[in-house]
């Protein structure tokens, strides 16, 4: 070692076969010592002949290619016809020349009278000359013609050049204004039916609501929202007076109430009509429901005079719904407790209702029996 060093050569690097000169390596792909080829070369050849045998299937397996179709060839004689000529046209007829056709008389039905009292100057109505008492019209000969009638010939001075001294039409002045093209306003609110009756005003800083009685009420929308249109909103003015209860859209609120009076009105009056209906209806069932009991009969009778009492005002119109009430009540009392009989209103009974409603319309049901 130190010699080779020294030297400056390296020593020659031994093989496999000097280091084991007993072991012996075949190459790849030759057979070994004892004649078998190796596991690589038999496993390459079987892949090799799989790859072919699958190959000669396919191609064995395929249909088979047809033959290019043969062209014939067609022989064709083309023969060109010449156009018949056209038709001629038919002679037209000759018309013979017709005279304008002429205006009608006016029938004795549509002829003109003569008025009582002169025309206003003032009125927009035309005034047509009285025509002579004739069947025919000025300028006509020969027997009447048939077609329109001309209601106002240019000889009567109207429609054409007009008569001198003839009233003018006169109509709205549309020279500077014409109303007809204004834009029709819409409501400061927009009412929207609802189920059930009543209506819904839905805008944009609250929610009105009119119920099937008349009632009214209001849905605030908070300063802070986003609008149907995904549009966030923040009203700072609204958020600092609802701090120190004060209303921001008060005004608007009294606006509404305003303007819905006559609506909210209407179905109050229609609430308490149908309510009052339904209490006369059922009327005669409580007044059933008090004479049968089993009371002194005192009792009884004075209980359906304080009915009568209750049933209207005593300044209600002669056919409200409340004097309907009292007139079935003493139409009651005259059935079931008529007058003379056990069960009739004493004389006494009926004084001391008379005192108890002094200067009132008084409670008789047997007036007039």
């Amino acid at each position: 070692m130190r010699a080779a060093g020294e030297s400056g050569q390296r020593p020659p690097r031994r093989s496999h076969s000097d280091r084991h000169p007993n072991v012996s390596i075949a190459p790849v792909g030759e057979p070994d010592a004892r004649g078998i080829i190796s596991r690589r070369m038999w496993v390459a050849m079987v892949l090799a002949l799989g790859l072919h045998l699958g190959l000669l299937l396919w191609a064995y397996l395929q249909p088979p290619v047809p033959p290019p179709s043969r062209r014939h060839v067609v022989e064709m004689d083309v023969v060109k016809r010449k156009l018949p000529p056209p038709p001629k046209e038919p002679p037209k007829p000759e018309t013979p020349e017709q005279e304008p056709p002429r205006s009608r008389p006016l029938p004795s039905l549509l002829q003109p009278v003569a008025r009582k009292s002169p025309l206003d100057q003032t009125s927009p109505a035309i005034e047509v000359p009285v025509q002579p008492p004739t069947d025919k019209m000025p300028g006509v000969t020969g027997p009447p013609q048939k077609g329109p009638i001309e209601l106002f010939p240019k000889n009567l001075g109207v429609g054409g050049a007009g008569a001198p001294g003839a009233a003018v039409p006169k109509g709205p002045n549309r020279l500077l204004k014409d109303e007809r093209l204004e834009v029709k306003k819409e409501p400061d609110f927009l009412l929207v039916p609802e189920k059930g009756g009543g209506f819904k005003f839905d805008g944009s800083h609250f929610t009105a609501h009119i119920g099937a009685d008349g009632a009214l009420t209001f849905d605030d929308r908070g300063p802070i929202g986003v609008q149907k249109g995904g549009t966030f909103t923040f009203d700072l003015t609204d958020l600092v007076m609802r701090g120190h209860k004060q209303d921001p859209y008060g005004a608007e609120k009294r606006h509404f109430v305003e303007f819905t009076q006559k609506t909210r009105d209407e179905l109050r009056g229609k609430t308490t009509q149908t309510g009052m209906d339904g209490a006369l209806s059922s009327l005669p069932a409580e007044l059933d429901e008090i004479w049968t009991t089993q009371r002194p009969a005192a009792v009884r009778r004075r209980e359906i005079f304080e009915r009568w009492v209750e049933s209207s005002d005593d300044k209600d119109k002669p056919n409200s719904t409340g004097q309907k009430a009292r007139r079935m009540i003493e139409a009651y009392v005259r059935k079931h407790m008529p007058q003379g009989s056990p069960l009739s209103y004493t004389i006494e009974e009926l004084s001391r209702f008379a005192e108890a409603r002094e200067g009132q319309p008084q409670f008789d049901p047997y007036r007039g029996r």
